[in-house]
């Protein structure tokens, strides 16, 4: 189950990603491009006897290109020399997550927010500014692009992104999206993040349980999410189960090295 798990999920999420607002996808040999605030590169039939063609290809690209480009390896992949392949070629490591599956029909107790919390979902541009704001206190940095981002995906008449704010004594303190694309396996969660002074409380995981609730409604079987490495004890205590790891390999620019 585990392997066909995978498959199902690369069939669907990356050798035909859905459609995003803002995101133009791209093939070459061995790859499948995605451009939008960023650009991130999966493998795609990437032949081992390949390897060094493709990656090289891809730094000449973007060395050419003058562009940071970040290529996701999974550790499911066929190419199990393409981390040596990357490093060698100027491509530097991020911390690796872990992908974790969900499967909604084992789901049975929603978690209800705690006692002076609410959680409501994103339906006007106020909750999609509460949302970055949280974004914002919780993680620290958030690109300056992404309300406009989520503005166009989360505010229209029917939205693919969903986002949700918690709310103690009005005050925004925690936040998370959901990605759901009609007529894919997988939904997706992202983003979620409480502000410090309101962690350990229950509110990270009553954020997870609409989602979940959420997804069932339209549809998926599974929830996918990349964990990092602070939440995937509370998501495996509710339920959700180690898949692969993920890693995101970055290529800066010579500008930004300057």
């Amino acid at each position: 189950m585990h392997s066909k798990l995978l498959a199902l999920y690369d069939s669907e999420v990356r050798v035909n990603p859905p459609d995003q607002v803002g995101v133009r996808y791209e093939r070459a040999k061995g790859v499948l491009r995605a451009h939008g605030r960023g650009t991130w590169i999966w493998s795609d039939n990437l032949e081992p006897a390949d390897l060094d063609e493709v990656v090289s290809r891809e730094e000449k690209r973007f060395r050419d290109l003058g562009e940071e480009v970040e290529w996701k390896v999974y550790g499911h992949d066929r190419c199990t020399d393409l981390p040596k392949c990357l490093a060698a070629h100027g491509f530097v490591p991020d911390e690796p997550e872990t992908l974790m599956f969900l499967d909604l029909a084992e789901w049975r107790s929603p978690f209800a927010a705690p006692d002076g919390t609410q959680i409501r979902r994103v339906v006007d541009v106020r909750g999609l500014r509460d949302l970055v704001a949280v974004m914002s206190e919780a993680f620290g940095d958030v690109d300056p692009g992404m309300f406009d981002e989520l503005q166009a995906t989360c505010l229209t008449h029917d939205p693919l992104v969903f986002g949700y704010v918690a709310y103690a004594d009005d005050k925004p303190v925690g936040s998370g999206r959901l990605e759901s694309p009609i007529g894919y396996s997988f939904a997706s969660m992202w983003g979620g993040c409480i502000v410090p002074a309101f962690r350990h409380r229950g509110i990270f995981r009553a954020l997870v349980s609409m989602r979940v609730v959420d997804a069932r409604k339209r549809g998926h079987s599974h929830i996918a999410v990349d964990a990092a490495a602070t939440s995937r004890a509370i998501l495996e205590r509710l339920g959700f189960r180690a898949m692969t790891t993920l890693t995101g390999w970055k290529l800066r620019s010579q500008k930004q090295k300057a």
